[in-house]
């Protein structure tokens, strides 16, 4: 016995993969990521947080970097690279990048730090950062990074005496 498959199933076959290769391509063509110093943090404690921008695909132009601070936290005065636009918002502290010009396979860090101003519980969610940019045909692309998760260092434990016998 034999069995015997349809020629439209390779060619439907065929047609999904390059489009997934091609969806996937899209989709990573221009990147961010958002990466910090520290995983825990206490009241008074800088974190570092860096966004690296990758560009795999065509040059793109107009290149906008957002993030955003968190309320609880502040800016400290010092950026490692570009520094950026600061504007208060509602929901914090909006820090915005222009880039500008990506070429091919071109990769730009942006850097800055925080300091937590008070004392967190659990995890604190210090969210994703936008970025926005043009194609040359006009063509406009929305990415966002991950989204950052500190945890707060647990609260000391004072000893007011201790007797050993």
């Amino acid at each position: 016995s034999y069995s015997e498959i349809y020629w439209p199933t390779y060619v439907f076959a065929f047609l999904l993969i390059t489009g997934g290769v091609v969806g996937y391509w899209k989709v990573i063509a221009l990147t961010v990521n958002k990466v910090s110093s520290r995983r825990r943090i206490a009241r008074g404690e800088e974190v570092s947080v860096a966004l690296h921008i990758r560009n795999r695909s065509r040059e793109v132009d107009k290149v906008i970097a957002r993030d955003l601070v968190p309320e609880g936290f502040s800016i400290t005065s010092s950026f490692a690279t570009v520094k950026p636009v600061i504007r208060k918002i509602a929901e914090g502290t909006e820090l915005v990048w222009r880039v500008g010009k990506l070429k091919k396979q071109e990769e730009r860090v942006l850097h800055y730090r925080i300091k937590a101003l008070r004392d967190f519980a659990g995890r604190i969610h210090i969210p994703s950062a936008h970025i926005k940019a043009e194609y040359e045909d006009g063509k406009e692309l929305i990415r966002r990074s991950n989204i950052l998760f500190l945890h707060a260092h647990p609260s000391p434990i004072s000893v007011i005496s201790v007797k050993v016998e």
